[in-house]
């Protein structure tokens, strides 16, 4: 069954009494240690993207494609490392001869790695921000002038009724940067900040939309990648992914946040694991923490077992067991 971050906090306080850490705050660490130490299958959304543009963004609740199709034809993943490779394209802004951009499964769906913005300054920009909660700090923006020199700065988060909102902003009037960057390494919200805020970039009197950040995370991050097959779309054309995606995790917050696992019993472990540690007991930390990855790969176990045939297509080139047309893929 799920659980509240509510019903969690309760339930767990006798594990933090005494020790000067919040219980909820120490939840957050347990659950956060949960989920980045093995891929669990709870951590897994598929999703239905449609792009029109060669690079996409991921939003700051996942971390990263697993698996993709494009169109309806299963991909490849390649990593940021793909176009270093002596066998590979190279840069996959200058595509040889032989390397075909106009096929899905040629290229594939390249990893970009993680960004401080869910797009680029595409040329030099001031940088606003809005919010539905306006904190009393300012945000905290790093990254190079339209010089190239690095640099620091902090402007006031504005004031909106939403996204819907936007129209009725004066990109002329709104409070944004001094500095005109060209590009952005860092953005750091405000401690108290408690809604979404939505960065925008102001070139030649125009909003362009750069990021939207969840308030419990003060320093974002975001998962960009490149389709190459994209670019040679015609205007009005579209790209439609199905993406298998792992779930970033996200501080939990209000009382009615949800717990992203089942149990609770592993996140009580885990708390006990981070215990230990903190008392350098650190056999008894990792005997607590093989104890809640234990219990959780169980329950997923027991959650996701299926009955019925794996079926294998064996006409499919590169599906498992498939027969390709390569004959090295056989061997």
């Amino acid at each position: 069954m799920k659980y509240t971050f509510a019903t969690a906090k309760r339930v767990l306080s006798h594990n933090v009494s005494g020790r000067a850490i919040d219980v909820g705050d120490a939840i957050n660490v347990a659950l956060e240690t949960l989920c980045t130490s093995q891929n669990w299958l709870d951590q897994k959304r598929i999703v239905r993207l449609t792009t029109v543009d060669e690079y996409i963004a991921l939003p700051q609740e996942f971390s990263g494609i697993v698996r993709a199709a494009i169109n309806g034809v299963p991909v490849s993943m390649r990593r940021s490392d793909y176009e270093f490779l002596h066998s590979g394209p190279g840069d996959l802004d200058y595509i040889p001869a032989g390397y075909s951009r106009c096929s899905g499964s040629s290229l594939g769906i390249q990893d970009l790695g993680t960004h401080a913005t869910m797009y680029d300054t595409e040329v030099p920009m001031t940088i606003c921000a809005f919010s539905t909660a306006v904190p009393t700090g300012p945000i905290r923006i790093r990254g190079r002038d339209e010089n190239g020199d690095f640099v620091t700065t902090t402007v006031a988060i504005n004031s909106w009724a939403g996204v819907d909102d936007l129209g009725s902003q004066d990109p002329d009037a709104v409070t944004a940067t001094s500095v005109v960057f060209g590009n952005i390494s860092e953005l750091i919200l405000p401690a108290d900040t408690e809604a979404y805020v939505s960065i925008y970039g102001i070139a030649d009197s125009e909003f362009y939309f750069l990021s939207r950040m969840h308030p419990a995370e003060k320093a974002a991050e975001f998962r960009r990648y490149r389709v190459p097959v994209a670019s040679g779309l015609a205007t009005g054309e579209s790209l439609h992914i199905l993406a298998e995606v792992r779930m970033r995790f996200t501080p939990l917050v209000d009382d009615d946040d949800l717990i992203p696992f089942d149990s609770l019993l592993p996140i009580q472990y885990m708390l006990q694991s981070l215990w230990y540690n903190e008392t350098n007991e650190v056999e008894q930390a990792q005997k607590y923490r093989a104890l809640a990855e234990t219990h959780l790969g169980r329950t997923e176990e027991t959650k996701h077992t299926q009955q019925g045939f794996d079926i294998i297509n064996t006409l499919y080139d590169e599906s498992p067991g498939g027969q390709a047309n390569y004959d090295y893929y056989n061997l």
